[in-house]
């Protein structure tokens, strides 16, 4: 690696990097309140809202990657027309491939990168938060008591409490309390359910266990032979509310949390799997070409900036025309891959308008295309 190379290639991975972290900040930013709002009202501990936001970087990666890439070249390359280095670079002889050569290579480079977060990492972790959202759902917001409402532990016990204080005391409880009787027999000899009234309690939760232990108060019970009710009052007593455990379920694993490899060797004589077939080979082609997309985005802005003579006023247009092109080809591409799960040709199109970039943008970088002759004759004609 020459120089020059290395030179163009270092100053436009810094820049990438700082447009890459900052759009993932902004995006992560949306997801903090989401985050932190399931974390916080399923009184889950706070280290799984740290892990949550940790494990989004990857997916969000993959989004922002070829998107910064662009940012990237547009405002090098341009800072290099400004201060004349492209100026001096094309008067020292260098041909327009020399003088890409450092940013070609560095888009390869991400698209590497972007194939394994996409095939990979990204994946991994995507699968990962939605594990760890189904395992806050199914255990730890089983405890929350919300002020106001009746709160719902499992089948059989019931909460309700006017108000919430400091230090973890709760005001104006009722609870109720049912039973199951496995038999007949059973359940002539005890009560079917316990209400329990109580000005004031607190919750303790240990390994295993949930209790509440309530102050000033009385239990009622009915009996169902005679629908006698029974009352106790009570200084002090404690309400076991352990509720029966239940196992996370286990849950089909949506092709967007899949490997490339796993992908690829996806078994479709299982009945989910064949469920979900279009969306796997989908999936499938859209893990190869989303590197390539990237390095299509570079070359498009690179051909934009650099066809045809310099002129150091600025490139606003040529700006803007590279922006409006990279986002046709950015809907284009989500427009296929949307519409590729129901026709198949739709992937065959995905490629070729993917590929014709690249292969454009180069024709127009090594003048093999006048593209100032063509808008030249096209404006002459039509003009």
């Amino acid at each position: 690696m020459n120089k020059l190379t290395q030179y163009t290639s270092m100053t436009l991975l810094t820049a990438i990097i700082f447009i890459a972290l900052s759009l993932t900040l902004v995006v992560w930013l949306t997801q903090i309140l989401r985050f932190l709002e399931l974390v916080v009202d399923a009184g889950a501990p706070i280290g799984i809202f740290f892990e949550l936001l940790l494990l989004t970087i990857p997916r969000f990666l993959t989004v922002v990657l070829p998107f910064a890439t662009v940012g990237g070249v547009l405002f090098i390359f341009h800072k290099f027309l400004v201060d004349n280095e492209l100026v001096v670079m094309r008067a020292a002889g260098l041909s327009p491939w020399q003088i890409i050569k450092g940013a070609v290579g560095l888009s390869i480079f991400l698209g590497l990168l972007m194939f394994f977060l996409s095939g990979w990492v990204a994946p991994m972790s995507y699968a990962k938060v939605q594990e760890l959202k189904q395992t806050i759902t199914n255990k730890y917001s089983t405890f929350l008591l919300r002020e106001g409402v009746f709160n719902s532990l499992d089948n059989q016990t019931t909460i309700y409490i006017q108000r919430r204080e400091d230090g973890g005391r709760l005001k104006g409880l009722v609870i109720h309390k049912s039973t199951s009787p496995e038999s007949s027999e059973a359940q002539s000899k005890q009560p079917q359910a316990v209400t329990i009234i109580a000005e004031e309690g607190y919750l303790i939760q240990q390994e295993g266990s949930t209790q509440i232990v309530v102050n000033e108060g009385s239990q009622q019970q009915k009996d169902p032979q005679t629908g006698y009710v029974s009352r106790l009052d009570f200084d002090n007593y404690t309400i076991d509310v352990t509720p029966e455990k239940s196992e996370v379920a286990s849950r089909f694993v949506k092709p967007s949390e899949r490997t490339f490899v796993d992908l690829i060797t996806a078994d479709m004589s299982e009945r989910e799997n064949a469920r979900f077939k279009d969306a796997i080979f989908v999936e499938i082609h859209n893990r190869i070409l989303s590197p390539f997309v990237l390095i299509a985005f570079t070359f498009i802005s690179l051909a934009a900036l650099l066809y045809g003579e310099f002129d150091r006023r600025g490139q606003k247009k040529r700006i803007i025309m590279a922006v409006l092109l990279v986002t046709f080809l950015q809907s284009m591409f989500m427009s296929l891959l949307s519409l590729a799960q129901s026709q198949y040709g739709a992937i065959i199109a995905l490629y070729l308008i993917v590929f014709a970039s690249i292969g454009l943008s180069i024709a127009i970088l090594q003048n093999w295309i006048r593209l100032d002759d063509f808008i030249y004759n096209f404006k002459k004609k039509y003009s």
